[in-house]
């Protein structure tokens, strides 16, 4: 007869909150993802409307001190906002996800290694 222990059954995947995690973190990325685009489009908006009132008060502001000549900026000095990019963007986001999702997907594999081998963890 075998002697020799049979080795304990594996845990289902499922009872790992890694796996819970590269799932939930993994939907995550994939709406951010998809809803990157919309989102640009309204913050670019917004940032718009923003610089539109910064400059209709600086206007008004300096026509009620009667300087005019400093109410026209220089054609040379293009606003940021005009550059088209929007400044805040999804994209930092999407990193740390990616980044969380990379480090999750890393330890996973290490613990299950760790499990197959016979070491609990």
């Amino acid at each position: 007869m075998n002697s020799s222990p049979s080795p304990p059954p594996s845990k289902p995947l499922s009872d790992s909150p890694l796996f819970w995690l590269l799932l939930f973190g993994g939907m995550a990325l994939a709406m951010a993802a998809v809803i990157q685009p919309k989102f640009a489009q309204r913050e670019a908006r917004l940032e718009r409307m923003y610089h539109s009132r910064q400059l209709a008060s600086e206007r008004s502001a300096s026509k009620a001190s009667g300087a005019e000549s400093e109410a026209v900026p220089p054609a040379s000095a293009t606003p940021a906002y005009q550059t088209g990019e929007p400044i805040v963007t999804l994209r930092s986001l999407m990193f740390l996800l990616a980044a969380v999702l990379l480090a999750a997907s890393i330890a996973l594999l290490f613990v299950r290694r760790g499990q197959a081998s016979g070491h609990e963890t």
